[in-house]
């Protein structure tokens, strides 16, 4: 089966959405990382990163989490004549204090504003999504 970065990051970020309205944190939070994720992924792929046949980043550092992607997007989509997709993102990476492996941790981890901060910065990329099929790029 093929990868769609581009429809991962909407589901997520949708059922993320979902997840929130019901005041289910920890997964929601859990679903914004993934949906940003997969959202810069999608960008990166129609710009030009080098993917596997299935659709899988090939360079080892285009494989991170969002915790470790963002730096990662920002320089490889402004290489890239991108710069229009980076200028609308905070510089330093919300999502620093956001790991993978959190899906073990136990739900009284995740607060609200450290949910509203993964919130807001998924949201800013589900645009840069949007913003992109408007260009054409996807």
């Amino acid at each position: 089966m093929p990868v769609d970065y581009q429809d991962a990051a909407a589901r997520h970020f949708h059922d993320a959405e979902l997840l929130y309205g019901q005041g289910r944190l920890a997964n929601a939070d859990h679903l914004y990382g993934m949906a940003a994720e997969c959202g810069f992924k999608a960008i990166m792929k129609s710009l030009g990163a080098p993917m596997s046949s299935r659709g899988n980043p090939l360079e080892r550092s285009h494989k991170a989490h969002i915790n470790e992607l963002w730096d990662e997007f920002v320089a490889f989509v402004g290489g890239r004549g991108g710069a229009r997709y980076i200028y609308r993102l905070p510089i330093e990476s919300p999502f620093t204090d956001w790991d993978i492996s959190q899906r073990y941790y136990p739900q009284i981890h995740f607060k609200k504003p450290r949910v509203d901060s993964h919130r807001g910065s998924a949201k800013d990329v589900i645009r840069l999504l949007e913003q992109a099929l408007l260009d054409g790029v996807l």
